[in-house]
């Protein structure tokens, strides 16, 4: 695993540092910058980027609660909510990459939640929730929406196993040594220092983890003299200025506060370059440009170009000649959205030879203006919160907005990522900042954030790509609606399918049967498209017998989700759940404190006409007085998770599929509530595959595969195959969870009071929304409201009581 610091480091370095050679070896003779210019234009228009933004009720939880979630889909340039995807891909995952939740959500007008329930036998640990469309997986997952959540269990001391508490002591240990080992990288403005001329270097000093670490500093030339102090300012970066000598080297010994001490080479001084310095003066943005080099002596023209651009989108182009090796301009504020401004400097060939990030922080963003006052709801003591979207007063719009009141006991910080912080900053640097919102806070926070500018060279693309029309491959289209794809196989027979007609049936319980057709190429592939069915539902193939009598093998193809490793951050918690606790018991689920007894037993030698299984059940090992399947499958089966009636062998491994395995009685595959209905006593034993053994059930084995063999086969059962698909995610409504409060005070989770996903003001900009609240149950209450309009206009706001 990489860490966030690692990437920056490599990756942002090579981006500061490549464009400040000074003659590229790319000629763009037959471009010129308003060519540039008109390119990135039309990327956007041609490869519009979006962004995804999950507002959650909290970010701590305790297994057993929800994550109740808003979604808001952005047009990546200009925040405009997205009315084109409809499909939102929204993922759970632990440290080790495995999902523990997949959601699909269907989008409306950019807009959707849902909610996650998490099991409450979920491990303690540390998870990322992400958020991406189909469309997005054509670009880099930066471009994902990520966030890191903490999830306590604290029961799980009470049934962890040794294998487990081995786990967390390793992880615990490799996290620990991540925090010790110490990193450090010079960032010169604009790129590489030029030699002759005062350059500004900007350094970051930081743990692995990505955590900022206070530093001092002593710059050397080659012959040991000491150039310079230097000391870190914020979150371990800082910087200083100095004029390096014509081919001198130069290098940097570098003490952490906890002792460490590391040496550093300063990179070499360009001797005939470019230097690129910009800062913010009142309302505009002071560009300077010098060189170190006669122009006459390498016949190369004084003529240059500044082109400005904000998430992909050009503000601000200019022609300029150097004059006694200098060039100066400006860029109006007003001219500029909020957010990060890319400002490249190109030379008279328009190869780019040196860049310079710097944060346009305008206030870009509304408030709700919060006022709550005590009312009565449901007969009980509650809060009416009465929002004024200020939004509404400068461009009246339609708006959706999501609220969150949260309790805790202890008064927590800031609350420091948000709806603001994400789209203006955070989603267009693609790595995740200690204390973002601090960002926002003004002129005290200027010094600061041009700091995370110089030491965070990031941008959507490379600019040979746009110089040589070089545009990304896409693989993924925009999805309207659910897409299932398979495959038609004839039995004994080599010659092709050809054209077969497949009927596609949908049964959800309580709704009438939708059937759909489509057909197949000559190979056999068959897609569905534009389906649109949310929650569980029955799916039924058919292909009929062709002219030829040939019967035919019909599978479809599991959704796939994105697979990516979890990055340790200075956001990741060590475990604390290291040894069992006093109440300890060997249970396979810690819902269920039964004496459980032994489910596999050796005088049992029954042969599976399907291989050996990974586990056996026998009914009559069983001396519980067990009433139904669900409860031998909750108690014997290992492995197996149940939540909310949806049953899991294997954990996640499909989108669109459902996750459930397969269902079989006697050999013939069965709807589960088939299988469920069974009556425990006229069951011999059940057959659990779960590993590699269930690949011998091809694409319906997936899932794993649970075979339940009755005492008296059954007669006239007539065969059939059908599917259990998962579609769209149907969202509860909000209700409070039952776990014990004492719970949340014990590990400092703060409880989610009330949610609200769905706010939309009248056409004067106000809403009002009542919850019940206990006040003398909490010392803190937090509110918080976040959304966006359909004109892009961004709110965030809070109220701390």
């Amino acid at each position: 695993m990489r860490s966030y610091f690692k990437l920056s480091f490599t990756a942002a370095f090579f981006l500061l540092i490549q464009p400040c050679l000074l003659f590229s070896q790319k000629g763009a003779d037959s471009h010129s910058i308003s060519a540039i210019s008109e390119a990135l234009n039309q990327m956007e228009v041609s490869y519009p980027r979006q962004k995804a933004y999950l507002h959650t009720d909290k970010d701590e939880y305790i297994a057993g609660e929800n994550i109740w979630l808003k979604a808001y889909l952005t047009d990546a340039a200009t925040h405009i909510p997205d009315t084109v995807s409809t499909n939102l891909n929204v993922e759970l995952v632990n440290t080790e990459g495995d999902p523990a939740s997949i959601k699909l959500l269907r989008m409306s007008k950019g807009y959707s939640h849902a909610n996650i329930t998490l099991p409450d036998s979920l491990p303690e640990g540390n998870y990322q929730l992400r958020a991406y469309t189909n469309w997005m997986q054509n670009f880099s997952s930066d471009f994902f929406f990520k966030k890191e959540l903490f999830i306590h269990n604290p029961v799980e001391k009470n049934f962890i196993r040794r294998r487990e508490i081995r786990q967390n002591r390793r992880f615990n240990d490799k996290l620990a040594e991540k925090a010790e080992t110490m990193q450090f990288a010079f960032f010169p403005e604009g790129g590489n220092p030029v030699s002759g001329l005062e350059n500004r270097v900007a350094f970051k000093a930081a743990d692995a983890l990505g955590s900022g670490q206070h530093i001092n500093g002593k710059l050397f030339d080659n012959k040991g003299n000491t150039i310079l102090d230097f000391e870190s300012t914020h979150n371990g970066m800082g910087m200083f200025s100095f004029t390096p000598e014509k081919e001198k080297k130069y290098k940097a010994i570098v003490k952490f506060s906890g002792g460490q001490q590391k040496k550093v080479k300063l990179p070499e001084a360009i001797t005939k370059g470019y230097l690129l310095k910009t800062n913010i003066d009142g309302d505009q943005i002071n560009i300077a440009v010098r060189t170190n080099f006669n122009h006459h002596e390498y016949d190369n023209s004084k003529d240059l170009y500044i082109l400005a651009h904000i998430r992909n989108k050009p503000y601000f182009t200019e022609k300029g000649t150097i004059e006694n090796g200098v060039f100066k301009t400006s860029i109006s504020l007003e001219d500029l959205p909020a957010g990060i401004c890319h400002i490249t400097l190109f030379d008279s060939d328009v190869s780019p030879v040196a860049e310079r990030l710097v944060f346009v922080n305008d206030n870009g963003f509304y408030k709700a203006d919060i006022n709550v006052e005590e009312t009565v709801v449901d007969n009980t003591g509650g809060l009416s919160a009465r929002l004024f979207f200020e939004s509404y007063e400068h461009e009246p719009a339609e708006g959706s907005y999501s609220l969150s009141v949260i309790g805790r006991d202890e008064l927590s910080g800031d609350h420091n990522s948000n709806i603001v912080t994400y789209l203006q900053l955070t989603s267009d640097i693609g790595k995740t900042l200690e204390s973002p919102w601090f960002y926002f806070s003004g002129p005290p926070a200027q010094e600061a954030i041009d700091l995370v500018m110089m030491t965070h060279g990031w941008r959507r693309f490379e600019w040979n790509e746009i110089l040589e029309e070089e545009y990304p491959e896409t693989r993924y289209d925009m999805q309207t609606g659910i897409i299932l794809s398979g495959k038609v196989d004839a039995v004994a027979s080599d010659r092709k399918v050809e054209e077969q007609r497949v009927e596609l049936s949908l049964k959800k319980e309580g709704e009438p049967v939708d059937v759909y057709t489509t057909k197949t190429d000559d190979d056999g592939y068959f897609t569905f498209s534009n389906l649109d069915y949310s929650g569980t539902v029955t799916a039924a193939l058919t292909v009929e017998t062709d002219r030829r009598r040939r019967t035919f093998d019909l599978s479809l193809k599991p959704g796939e989700f994105y697979l990516e490793g979890f990055s340790k951050s200075f956001l990741t918690r060590p475990l604390t759940v290291l040894s069992r606790g006093d109440e300890w018991q060997r249970v396979s689920r810690p819902e269920i404190f039964t004496e459980t007894h032994k489910a596999i037993s050796p005088e049992h030698k029954s042969i599976s006409m399907y291989g050996t299984p990974d586990q056996v059940v026998y009914m009559e090992d069983i001396r519980a007085n067990i009433t139904n399947m669900m409860q031998v499958l909750r108690s014997y089966v290992r492995g197996l998770r149940e939540e909310r009636g949806i049953i899991t062998l294997r954990g996640v491994s499909s989108i669109h599929l459902s996750n459930e395995p397969l269902f079989m009685v006697d050999g013939t595959t069965v709807h589960k509530n088939t299988f469920l209905s069974l009556n425990p006593q006229e069951v011999e034993r059940i057959e659990v595959f779960s590993g590699p053994s269930a690949a011998m059930f091809g694409v319906r084995g997936t899932n794993g595969v649970l075979i339940a063999y009755t005492k008296k086969t059954q007669t006239g059962r007539t065969p059939y195959t059908e599917y259990v698909l998962e579609g769209y995610t149907e969202a509860d409504e909000f209700y409070h969870s039952k776990i014990d409060v004492e719970k949340n005070i014990k590990t400092g989770t703060p409880k989610t009071i009330f949610w609200k996903p769905e706010i939309i003001p009248d056409e004067n900009g106000y809403a009002r929304v009542d919850f019940p609240l206990k006040k003398d149950k909490w010392d803190h209450i937090k509110i918080i409201v976040e959304g966006i309009d359909n004109k892009g206009n961004i709110t965030f706001d809070k109220l701390d009581l």
